[in-house]
């Protein structure tokens, strides 16, 4: 958090325009805080806009920096009404205008009803593959679409796309999104809208496990995850859904006709008699009236098998392994990051013993994208185990229990390290602005 008193003069100093154009934040009112920035609502030239600023840790960090700026430059040259205008970029925030409505994950947090309709299901979708339609035809993939980045406004409930900060682009992959997050292997997808449209599958599905019915989409969801599907392919899974659930409706109740018809000759057969011995031929479909039916053998495990409502296998087997994942994930998190634990220990002996200052700048960037190229690296290694030996959990849920102790304190480490050895780059010249030599 920051005081807005703190910063109007470098805001209104840094904003690009008159006088007329400084943001002042003393009025502004916090309305979020992501990994590495504070969000804030105010008004700028009658107008309510976003202000989104670096927080104050992370002040040093030239990939942070780079990633608001890179985050600005794609937004600015947008224009699509599913996509939050770009206003103006100062040295450590930018403004955008200001999204009057609610996350997708706050909608599913209090269970809003506008989500169980069918209806707003699909149109919600429509206008996402509509918006990144758009941005692949500018050649960037958003790698970070989630409930917590789909926001729907109030007036109009439309779908809105936000947080461009982790968006692929050429000049600066270090901030591009994880895409083994949604199955793909990342040496291969650079560029790859399926990073994107799988993550639409992600962002039903955890609808889908809220509670709300989300059949109408099926489709749609097993469309996303086909290789190299278009944005018409997925907009043509949505339109024939309705046909889909009519044949599927049509084909039950002819089933249903037809086995009502077959008990009701059974029923007939049975009250018109026997056979002139008294009895039906052992070989009846029927049991006699006065015979006893015989114990109907217990399921065997195919049948156990059979897909459930939820479309997964009814069986005790995976619920006994899907039970511990919690535990195997804490006692096994140190072993997926050794290689990041190793190069992390190596780089606090080197400034415990104040060699770090003997370092030059090309080794200072090579040593901290190492250690962000190593972590994930081990990070995507370890999604993937733990997809592999527990499928039925939601990989979310995976990742939120990665969230261990010794994984944040990793983490705290890392970024300490980082600064620790930014500050030597800045004591050279506090004047020279942080970028990766080339």
């Amino acid at each position: 958090m920051f005081d807005g008193q703190e910063i109007i003069s470098s805001i209104g100093e840094n904003a690009i325009g008159s006088t007329a154009g400084h943001i002042d934040l003393s009025r502004a009112t916090p309305i979020g805080s992501g990994s590495t920035c504070d969000v804030y609502r105010t008004r700028w030239r009658s107008r309510m806009v976003c202000v989104k600023r670096i927080r104050p840790e992370y002040q040093a960090d030239p990939v942070v920096r780079q990633a608001l700026r890179k985050e600005f430059e794609l937004g600015f040259s947008l224009s699509h009404p599913a996509i939050p205008q770009y206003l103006h970029e100062g040295s450590d925030f930018i403004v955008m205008d200001f999204v009057d409505g609610e996350t997708v994950r706050n909608l599913i947090g209090r269970h809003d009803t506008w989500l169980s309709d069918p209806e707003n299901q699909k149109r919600m979708m429509r206008e996402l593959v509509d918006a990144l339609e758009y941005l692949h035809s500018h050649h960037i993939v958003h790698c970070d679409i989630k409930t917590d980045n789909v926001m729907i406004t109030d007036g109009t409930r439309r779908a809105m796309i936000i947080d461009l900060g982790l968006s692929h682009t050429d000049w600066l992959d270090s901030t591009a999104g994880d895409p083994s997050r949604f199955g793909l292997d990342a040496s291969d997808y650079r560029g790859d809208p399926s990073v994107d449209y799988r993550a639409l599958a992600i962002v039903a599905e955890r609808i889908g496990n809220a509670g709300y019915d989300i059949r109408t989409l099926d489709r749609f969801i097993s469309r996303c995850r086909k290789p190299g599907v278009s944005a018409q392919e997925l907009r043509e899974a949505l339109s024939r859904d309705n046909r889909r659930r009519i044949r599927i409706m049509a084909a039950a109740i002819a089933a249903a006709v037809v086995t009502t018809a077959g008990l009701s000759l059974l029923l007939t057969t049975d009250n018109a008699g026997s056979t002139e011995a008294g009895t039906f031929r052992a070989d009846s479909t029927a049991a006699s009236p006065t015979q006893t039916a015989a114990p109907q053998p217990e399921p065997t495990e195919a049948l156990q098998s059979e897909p459930t409502e939820a479309g997964l296998p009814h069986t005790d087997k995976p619920a006994a392994k899907t039970s511990g994942f919690k535990k195997y994930i804490t006692e096994n998190t140190p072993g997926f990051f050794r290689e990041t634990e190793k190069q992390i220990k190596e780089q606090e002996r080197r400034i415990s013993g104040g060699t770090e200052k003997e370092m030059t700048d090309s080794e200072i960037f090579t040593v901290i994208n190492r250690m962000i190229a190593t972590y994930n690296s081990e990070y995507a290694a370890a999604c993937n185990t733990l997809r592999s030996r527990f499928p039925d959990v939601d990989p979310i849920e995976l990742e939120m229990a990665m969230a261990t102790d010794y994984h944040t304190d990793l983490l705290q480490r890392r970024q300490k390290v980082t600064q620790a050895l930014m500050e030597v780059s800045v004591a050279r010249d506090s004047k020279r602005p942080f970028r990766p030599e080339t």
